[in-house]
């Protein structure tokens, strides 16, 4: 297996990694869940460090990636791009968001779909994201003008930061357990609920909202499957004619990967009224189901992509 200390010399389809010009016929991008043998990403090798520079040759990068330059201007103009047919200034965060999300609302709409979007984060992003949602619920997207949904706004009171806090019981020394809380937008010290079925009783019924997720604590615990941004399995309920429904949570997130040990996501189930992480092999099983890996390549190109994933992962539930 590689690891960062090994420096790869050849792509994963065999082509040797050497500083091709961008008119060369570039090896086929993979983005495949399970990786071929002997390879693994790029920045995972010793050549992370050139990783935001991969497609540039200069002092300060050995251009590996020159030759998927014409690819990157491809990405780059699939973008909102600046023009004098709209006034969106540069700043905002529709030119940093991919136009296929918003298509996707559109189509949801459009097919008549119930759903609560949650959006996560780890950073510091989720005010420019709520402007982002609200300008584009109310016709301001210049790809997408005529759209209007009232129920897209996110507002300041359905902006929570979520936290996880160690919990024991009567016995210091007795295992403890992370409970995951949500927390005000603004005020840090009002806890608006407490472990995961308070928490599933707010998300489930808003339209929208938005979470700043536990970043401290996935990075103290090295990237853990259990430290995650958590995401919940419902199980299912009988209803009439001997059918079954139940609230499906499908979370994407273009930094999800096959590893056992690393996993951005803390996928939770119930067993025997207890919430409790899956393991990281068992997170690994839940790809398509719950989980969706978002090639960003892949989403960019393809206007369907998300609608193709959702409609892909309410076939295997329901199969």
């Amino acid at each position: 297996m590689l690891t960062k200390k090994l420096q790869p010399t050849k792509w994963w389809d065999g082509t040797r990694i050497i500083q091709q010009r961008a008119v060369e016929a570039p090896p086929p991008l993979y983005i495949g869940w399970h990786w071929p043998p002997n390879s693994c990403p790029y920045y995972r090798t010793a050549y992370k460090k050139y990783a935001k520079q991969f497609t540039v040759e200069d002092g300060n990068s050995p251009g590996h990636g020159t030759i998927y330059r014409p690819l990157y201007e491809t990405l780059k103009g699939s973008m909102l791009v600046a023009n004098g047919a709209h006034e969106i200034p540069l700043s905002h965060p529709f030119y940093r968001m991919i136009p296929s999300f918003f298509y996707t609302l559109v189509r949801l709409q459009e097919l008549g779909k119930d759903y609560t979007l949650v959006l996560r984060t780890f950073g510091s992003d989720l005010d420019d994201i709520a402007l982002a949602l609200r300008d584009f619920a109310t016709g301001k997207h210049p790809q997408f003008p005529d759209f209007r949904e009232p129920k897209l706004v996110l507002e300041e009171c359905n902006m929570f930061r979520g936290r996880y806090r160690r919990e024991y019981g009567p016995d210091s020394n007795s295992n403890s357990e992370a409970v995951y809380d949500l927390i005000d937008w603004k005020d840090a010290s009002r806890k608006v609920a407490s472990g995961d079925d308070e928490l599933l009783n707010i998300i489930e019924n808003l339209s929208i909202c938005g979470i700043q997720d536990d970043y401290e604590y996935w990075d103290l615990n090295t990237n853990a499957p259990m430290a995650g941004k958590p995401v919940w399995i419902h199980a299912a309920n009988k209803i009439g004619n001997g059918g079954s429904s139940r609230l499906h949570h499908l979370f994407f997130d273009d930094n999800i990967h096959n590893d056992a040990n690393d996993s951005i996501v803390a996928v939770r189930s119930r067993k025997c009224g207890h919430w409790r992480s899956l393991s990281g092999q068992e997170t690994i099983e839940m790809q398509s189901k719950y989980v969706v890996r978002v090639p960003t390549v892949a989403a960019i190109l393809q206007q369907d992509w998300f609608l193709q994933q959702i409609a892909f992962s309410e076939k295997i539930l329901t199969s």
